[in-house]
């Protein structure tokens, strides 16, 4: 509705200051080239409005540089000096009045939109059991653990998906928007286009393997090695394919990814869907790590543990394991206490 009126204020302003120059002796030529002068300018300034002045980050310069200052600036010095218009001057001030509250009541309705929004994303995702962290230079970084392969971070108010699916139970409508989105493989319970659709904003970066890249034509790939740096954090990709005979087709080796994620030297490895692979002796220190268990498609609970004792994390989170029974990874670990082992509900 108050796009309704405010397109028809504009419209009238328009009509008023192109009658007018008519009125005042200007040609429609002069006319017409006028309107598509302010038609113009209107857009220009809007949209830096809009991108200056957004909700994550508001900008009181840019909305009264280009709210009122530009066009004012526009109008009076530059069309005005001339002689022919200006009579225009009250048509123009109704212009630039109706034109700037315009822009600062729909702002104004979509920040309040955006807020309402944004608590109801917290309180759906309030649901899903989290764990925070807290890195040496103070950062906080919260694990939601959502079911099956699929998590979300926040990395110090900044939102994380990784393999963000549906088919068990989220409403992806209601989730916080993602600023990065990280799909491991192409895989139905690791890749739903239109949960990813719900979460993302103009700006989230969207990265995966390079076949989900080519499948959604949306992502950006990432090879076995490559690094991403955002803000405040990077993530990097790594190897995870199945390696016992008889199962490599499920995930052949050099085709899916999985990601650590490195927040000021606090590494979060999220494995995807691997077996125990040699590769895992070259992750570096890790302190928190994400293991699938669920055979044959992954790993057995045996070679889960030969994974985590070639990791050794400080905490591990078997993780996408359907009905496995994680009784022996528990108590291998428990006799050792090497690695702490947490159990989420990640079936």
């Amino acid at each position: 509705m108050l796009v309704i009126i405010f397109a028809a204020l504009m419209f009238a302003a328009v009509v008023w200051h192109y009658k007018s120059l008519r009125k005042l002796g200007a040609t429609n030529s002069q006319s017409i080239k006028l309107m598509i002068i302010e038609a113009v300018i209107s857009l220009v300034a809007g949209y830096a409005f809009f991108k200056g002045a957004n909700v994550a980050n508001p900008k009181l310069l840019s909305v009264v540089l280009y709210s009122i200052v530009l066009p004012l600036g526009f109008f009076w010095v530059i069309l005005l000096r001339k002689e022919m218009l200006r009579g225009c001057m009250s048509q123009t001030l109704f212009f630039i009045v109706v034109w700037s509250v315009g822009l600062t009541a729909t702002y104004a309705c979509e920040v309040k939109s955006q807020a309402s929004a944004s608590a109801t994303e917290t309180e759906y995702a309030a649901q899903f059991a989290s764990d925070t962290y807290t890195t040496q230079s103070g950062k906080q970084v919260s694990i939601s653990f959502i079911k099956h392969g699929t998590l979300m971070f926040n990395i110090d108010g900044q939102i994380v998906h990784i393999d963000p699916v549906a088919m068990f139970g989220t409403d992806y409508t209601k989730m916080p928007k993602a600023d990065v989105v990280l799909v491991t493989h192409e895989h139905a319970d690791h890749l739903d286009t239109v949960a990813i659709a719900a979460i993302k904003k103009a700006e989230t970066k969207f990265y995966s393997n390079g076949r989900v890249a080519e499948i959604t034509g949306k992502s950006t790939a990432m090879s076995i090695g490559d690094s991403v740096q955002f803000n405040g954090f990077s993530v990097t990709a790594v190897a995870a394919y199945n390696n016992t005979p008889g199962r490599e087709n499920f995930h052949p080796k050099g085709r899916d990814v999985g990601y650590i994620i490195n927040v000021d030297g606090f590494r979060i490895y999220v494995a995807g869907d691997t077996e125990n692979i040699d590769e895992m002796n070259n992750l570096g220190k890790i302190d928190v790590a994400f293991l699938p268990v669920n055979q044959p498609y992954t790993m057995t609970p045996d070679q889960c543990i030969a994974a985590l004792e070639m990791i050794n994390p400080t905490v591990a989170y078997p993780y996408h394991y359907g009905e496995t029974n994680l009784d022996p990874i528990v108590k291998h670990f428990f006799k050792t206490d090497s690695i702490r082992i947490e159990v989420r509900e990640l079936q």
